[in-house]
């Protein structure tokens, strides 16, 4: 019989630090997480409040054996908005990570949460404690025939020869700013994106429906494509097709990439963007570290979602695995 006594959960102290990345050295198998060498990629990912670390933990006899990553959207104490992401135990003490986790949402129970990137080995775990569980859908748009596609595999091609003018452009965030007004959505968008410490993100702005696009380029072999990891506005009535197929052309994209989950399903296909049937059709969703042309789903967790609205920017579904 397990005596707790001797166990402990609470939020990681910001002196702890150190002993959260031996943790991490030590149980994430089989490469170096980036966190546990970059302090400076873990504050910026994981650092909402003046003392503590958002990382729910337990200790037994003062070491760490279990430890829950959290990203902080709402940036709050409440932690009402909020993403999930390293679930990690020692093997000694497995079974302790149930039970953190079952804390944790115990503390939080009306709380929104999404978890992105799961392994399928926990997938069980997400549904025994009532998460909803999926994958993304993988959206695109590629100017180029299958004969051209060098990084893809039978992508449906969208042409742009009758588009006499681009409605697509680049804005400085400054400028999508003063679109958003609203103070958390500015937070959100800055900290997450424009203040990333690795990635360079930019803002696509659609003249004619007022639709904007967080994204950044992606580099496989010789070759780079568009990787869309957010958007602002509506789907409504846009024709985005023949728009981002020019927008490739002009800027020397391969494809463009788009991952979401949601509502906004029907309205996205009929804007132009194509989804990936996997039987016929390939792209490199996994790019750090690139691992070849092969077929991959990303598996999603939520729970509690007001609007259900997931894109491969929320979480860290696309976390560097090194620092640049």
């Amino acid at each position: 019989m397990v005596d707790f006594n001797n166990f402990s959960f609470s939020f990681l102290k910001k002196n702890e630090i150190k002993e959260l990345q031996t943790f991490l050295l030590k149980n994430w198998k089989p490469k170096k997480h980036i966190l546990a060498t970059s302090k400076k990629f873990l504050l910026w990912q994981h650092s909402s409040k003046k003392n503590f670390l958002d990382f729910y933990i337990c200790k037994h006899n003062a070491k760490i054996v279990a430890i829950l990553g959290i990203l902080n959207f709402s940036n709050s104490n409440k932690y009402k908005d909020i993403g999930l992401s390293m679930w990690i135990s020692n093997i000694k003490y497995r079974y302790i990570g149930g039970i953190l986790f079952r804390n944790f949402l115990n503390k939080f129970p009306k709380s929104q949460m999404v978890a992105t990137g799961l392994n399928k080995k926990v997938v069980k775990y997400y549904k025994y404690f009532n998460f909803d569980v999926s994958v993304f859908n993988k959206y695109y748009i590629c100017p180029h025939i299958p004969k051209k596609q060098f990084i893809t595999k039978n992508l449906k091609v969208t042409l742009c020869k009758k588009l006499k003018h681009n409605n697509l452009k680049n804005i400085s965030f400054k400028n999508f700013y003063k679109i958003l007004k609203n103070k958390k959505k500015i937070f959100f968008f800055k900290k997450r994106f424009e203040k990333h410490p690795v990635y360079k993100h930019f803002v696509i702005k659609d003249d004619q429906f007022k639709i904007y696009f967080i994204a950044r380029s992606v580099y496989v072999s010789k070759f780079k494509f568009l990787r869309i990891l957010d958007y602002f506005g509506s789907f409504d009535n846009s024709n985005l097709g023949e728009n981002f197929s020019r927008y490739c052309m002009d800027y020397n994209y391969h494809h463009v990439e788009f991952l979401h989950y949601g509502s906004e399903k029907r309205k996205i296909l009929k804007s132009g963007f194509n989804i990936l049937n996997q039987k016929k059709s390939i792209m490199p969703i996994l790019t750090e570290p690139y691992i070849g042309l092969k077929e991959s789903n990303i598996i999603i967790a939520f729970k509690n979602l007001k609007k259900i609205k997931i894109v491969k920017g929320d979480v860290d579904a696309d976390r560097p695995h090194y620092t640049r």
